[in-house]
């Protein structure tokens, strides 16, 4: 057996990335561990994920930071949990959003954000309710602004 590379782990965990997508949930990888999507929906309180891919040359990602934040901030206590993946950014080195978000993955070399099916069509969001139903598939703020008040006015998590 032949030692593991990044490159073939990233493929590795790419591949398996997009079955899970595919099958409704999700497990991505970074260099400092794992996200796994039913793990942050099985954790007391949480009501719903929602994962956005974004890149500073984006002008659309860039123009929706104040309504990501603006979003969290208002269902953050009501168990909306939002995660960020910086990807695909010239040079690398991931460029932190500036406010906090609940999870920041770095994603330099668009592994992730292929295996979702993104590419550089960005931005694009998914969104998970606690049930581990995908809600978005590839949306933009304006559908995760809606489907996120929908579902916490008539779906509560008891």
């Amino acid at each position: 057996m032949q030692p593991s590379t990044p490159r073939t782990l990233r493929w590795t965990v790419a591949m398996a990335l997009a079955f899970a997508t595919l099958a409704g949930t999700a497990t991505v990888a970074e260099a400092s561990g794992r996200l796994d999507i039913r793990e942050w929906l099985n954790r007391p309180g949480v009501k719903m994920v929602a994962v956005e891919f974004y890149a500073t040359w984006c002008k659309p990602c860039m123009e929706a930071v104040p309504r990501w934040k603006a979003l969290h901030e208002k269902y953050k206590d009501d168990g909306f949990r939002l995660i960020v993946i910086n990807t695909l950014d010239p040079g690398g080195g991931c460029v932190q959003v500036p406010w906090n978000p609940d999870h920041r993955i770095c994603d330099d070399d668009g592994f992730i954000a292929s295996s979702f099916g993104v590419g550089g069509n960005l931005p694009a969001a998914f969104l998970w309710s606690w049930q581990g139903k995908l809600l978005v598939k590839k949306g933009h703020i304006d559908v995760i602004e809606q489907q996120v008040a929908k579902v916490l006015a008539k779906n509560p998590r008891v």
